[in-house]
């Protein structure tokens, strides 16, 4: 009911730009604040063990997530 209502109230251009916009905003952008090192360490050592469970649930190598090469 939604996408009915945009179709009709947006135009075109507008619907053809947005997921490309959301996508940037979503990849951070301009306005990403850079993380520091010790925040970047301690999220990885937060979430290391679930990093690792999805790792093995999805069968690929996540290793630079943790910062491993």
């Amino acid at each position: 009911m939604l996408m009915t209502y945009l179709r009709v109230l947006m135009p075109l251009e507008v619907r053809a730009k947005l997921p490309s916009s959301l996508i940037n905003l979503n990849s951070g952008g301009k306005n990403q604040m850079p993380l520091s090192p010790e925040d970047h360490k301690l999220l990885t050592d937060l979430y290391r063990e679930d990093i690792l469970r999805l790792q093995d649930l999805i069968h690929r190598d996540l290793s630079p997530w943790l910062g491993e090469k």
